[in-house]
């Protein structure tokens, strides 16, 4: 599970259009012996500046998640304690989708036309199971529309149910057949289990949806640990099943399934059409010497044949590109230690810059990944003291690319002297490398699903 962060902030500008006015059609005439015509005076078409882009691509809409505490003040009657809300980028409009659910309210998913949302619903936090409903952009006066029951509670924190198109819907839940994986369509209708849970084990009970590719579905199961009192280690074991049906089988890289790790973000994620994946490979005390950590990308299709580049660490959160040929990269444990001190390390070892693709700079915090087979590597110079660090009192969480792959929002964190931390959000423009000002925005926190890009 992830843990639960407080967000939002958000500023940028909607444009509008001008369509020119059509010409009325000439409607030919009788033919005759012209008279001489006066000559006439060519008027000049009229230069026509075409309206900027929208920034950021998509619908001009955010969608999040927000806590009661945040938003009593501006919507006093909203029952529930979250609930979910779309804005304008530059924050205006802002309207709650869920209103009418009592409890806790959760972001899901958004149908790729960005008409509707999938959202799980529950009466309170101690509840192990929460009902899925959807909710029409289009009309978000409307009562949302309960789908299905019995999925499993995680706060927003994974995603239990997708769209598969805009009209069908999968889900981990439970239905006629009990508790497994179904397809349904958007209108409630044809449920259908894809993959039954015998109760035979945490290792067989699918826990998250992770991509549709295809015809194929991939999930993942948990497998977890008890450290000690407080703490447990949570592994997750990606497998495939048809969409209509069928065996379930193991994700498999040479001939061993896919395993990861999810402790501060993804470090496993599939491409936006669910074709390609990357996926971190940590050094641990079985792998080494040398101890190394890699970045893989590859196609669903060959995962045995990647490409591969060494990172300074193996704690990484990843986040695909819209478009599929790029990862976003942010090295978690890099920025713990100054740049300045890799940079002396690989001068006194320069036989480990061997398997380091670009500069030790380029792998240092944010940067990304190309996949085509010139890849280039481009970071983007974040300051450290935006960044943070797992040991400073300041940190940062990466929530969305917009559709156009030109910006970013993210979230940074400070310390405060109360011993809280103050949030504050941001978009970063991902070619200018510079961060627009948000302080217009008086909306603070998001809950732990974050807020992201309307399509």
């Amino acid at each position: 599970m992830k843990s639960t962060k407080l967000f939002l902030l958000v500023v940028l500008f909607l444009a509008s259009c001008a369509t020119p006015a059509t010409s009325a059609p000439v409607v030919p005439t009788a033919t005759f012996t012209p008279e001489p015509t006066a000559t006439q005076t060519l008027v000049p078409t009229p230069t026509i500046t075409p309206a900027p882009t929208q920034v950021g691509g998509g619908s001009g809409r955010l969608i999040f998640t927000y806590r009661k505490d945040e938003f009593l003040a501006a919507f006093p009657d909203l029952k529930g304690e979250t609930n979910v809300f779309v804005t304008n980028i530059d924050g205006t409009s802002v309207t709650p989708i869920t209103n009418g659910l009592e409890g806790n309210n959760y972001l899901m998913s958004v149908s790729p036309d960005g008409s509707k949302v999938l959202i799980t619903s529950t009466s309170n936090l101690q509840n192990k199971e929460a009902n899925l409903y959807l909710v029409n952009l289009d009309t978000p006066e409307s009562e949302p529309i309960k789908l299905a029951d019995g999925l499993p509670n995680y706060y927003g924190g994974n995603s239990s149910a997708k769209w598969i198109n805009d009209s069908e819907i999968i889900y981990i839940g439970k239905g006629e057949s009990g508790f497994g994986i179904y397809k349904i369509n958007s209108d409630g209708t044809n449920p259908t289990n894809i993959y039954k849970y015998n109760n035979d084990g945490e290792g067989n009970k699918p826990f998250e949806i992770l991509t549709l590719s295809g015809e194929n579905i991939y999930w993942d199961t948990q497998s977890t640990t008890k450290l000690s009192s407080n703490s447990v280690n949570n592994k997750y074991y990606v497998w495939q099943s048809g969409i209509a049906g069928g065996e379930r089988t193991p994700l498999e890289v040479n001939g061993k399934q896919t395993i990861f790790e999810n402790v501060f973000g993804p470090d496993l994620v599939f491409s936006p059409d669910g074709t390609k994946i990357a996926w971190v490979e940590g050094a641990t005390p079985e792998s080494g010497p040398p101890y190394k950590n890699y970045l893989h990308i590859a196609s669903i299709s060959d995962m045995g044949n990647p490409y591969t580049i060494e990172t300074l660490s193996g704690l990484l959160v990843l986040k695909w590109f819209p478009d599929g040929s790029r990862v976003l990269v942010f090295d978690l444990m890099s920025v713990g230690t100054p740049v300045e001190e890799y940079t002396k390390y690989y001068e006194e070892h320069p036989e480990e810059l061997k398997g380091l693709q670009g500069s030790v700079e380029d792998l240092y915090g944010v940067y990304e990944v190309s996949t085509s087979s010139d890849t280039v590597i481009k970071n983007y110079n974040f300051p450290t003291d935006v960044m943070g660090s797992l040991n400073a009192n300041a940190f940062m969480d990466l929530y969305d690319i917009s559709p156009d792959g030109r910006q970013m929002i993210l979230s940074t964190y400070k310390k405060n002297d109360k011993g809280g931390y103050d949030a504050v959000l941001k978009f970063f423009n991902l070619e200018t490398s510079t961060f627009s000002d948000t302080s217009g925005f008086t909306f603070i926190n998001t809950a732990i699903d974050g807020i992201h890009w309307i399509p």
